[in-house]
């Protein structure tokens, strides 16, 4: 809790791309410690998007890209996740009605990578 309000301070005086930045890692270390509620039931968000899967198992989502570690994310409200370990990258899901049809992929103020759809 301490770490996410020091960086919403450090943000209040920021210029506006640093300012952006570190409000988004304030929100993602928040949610560590307080999840927010998804849009969605976590089962919904599974699937393979690509090379890129998602995995809800025992209460938590993990992404994996390909033969890679998973890892945990943490729901910041709505269809918007971080990556526990770097809140600095999160995860957007496209949905439609009750289904998910695609992920994009964002660090913090930077450029959004995807979208990726929802493969079979």
């Amino acid at each position: 809790v301490a770490h996410a309000h020091a960086l919403q301070r450090l943000a209040a005086n920021a210029p506006e791309a640093e300012r952006v930045r570190l409000q988004g890692l304030a929100e993602g270390i928040a949610a560590r410690g307080a999840p927010r509620t998804p849009a969605l039931p976590l089962a919904a968000y599974a699937g393979q998007f690509g090379q890129r899967r998602i995995v809800a198992e025992n209460g938590r989502l993990y992404y994996q890209r390909q033969s890679r570690p998973r890892i945990p994310l943490v729901a910041l409200g709505g269809n918007r996740f971080a990556f526990v370990d770097d809140p600095a990258f999160q995860l957007t899901f496209a949905t439609q009605g009750e289904q998910t049809t695609a992920i994009s992929i964002q660090p913090v103020g930077g450029a959004v990578q995807g979208p990726y759809a929802r493969t079979p």
